[in-house]
């Protein structure tokens, strides 16, 4: 009897504990976890700028990655809070053989890679996309470069034209477009 007694008061327990567990949960399963179908980078202006597809975390950047696609060609672009830059732990520069970053764009810095976007550079005028227009590098006398748009040399997200000379292989490019007349920073995610 006793037995039964030490039963019937374990299954008491045991409801009462479920009973206690369904009516009191915490504060945290209170929270509903809402799935995204799909985030984008948004302009100032709240214009899409492109679907984020990932983070560039190749320099703790924290960048998203937007795709974009220019004249039919996919392309992949690291979008930061005031401007854009192209992809990877070091980015392709965009260099000319004029003093003043103006004439026939080269990209340094790289090569035609096996990536699944082509390997792409932005620079001057403001935030234009450098695409390579064939894997052949060629060397050249360079006497300018456009950094980053968006690095320790550029404050705002603006490129700058940066004199110098250096003899290095270079591959042709062309510009496709200028970011700058799409979108108006500060871009956000949404």
């Amino acid at each position: 009897m006793r037995r039964r007694n030490l039963r019937n008061s374990q299954i008491s327990h045991l409801y009462t504990l479920l009973l206690l567990m369904f009516f009191m949960r915490p504060v945290a399963f209170a929270q509903k976890l809402q799935r995204i179908e799909q985030l984008s980078v948004m302009d100032a202006s709240g214009k899409k700028v492109g679907p984020l597809i990932g983070v560039n975390t190749l320099n703790r950047s924290g960048a998203g990655i937007v795709a974009l696609k220019v004249d039919g060609t996919n392309l992949a672009v690291a979008v930061y809070k005031d401007g854009f830059t192209a992809i990877g732990m070091n980015p392709a520069s965009v260099v000319w053989e004029s003093t003043d970053c103006s004439g026939k764009p080269y990209l340094w810095g790289t090569s035609i890679n096996s990536s699944l976007f082509p390997q792409i550079a932005v620079g001057l005028p403001g935030n234009t996309i450098y695409l390579a227009e064939n894997p052949t590098s060629q060397l050249l006398s360079i006497r300018s470069i456009s950094s980053a748009p968006v690095d320790e040399l550029s404050p705002g997200g603006r490129s700058q034209c940066a004199v110098f000379q250096i003899q290095l292989r270079a591959i042709p490019a062309k510009a496709l477009v200028n970011l700058d007349d799409e979108f108006q920073p500060p871009f956000t995610v949404r």
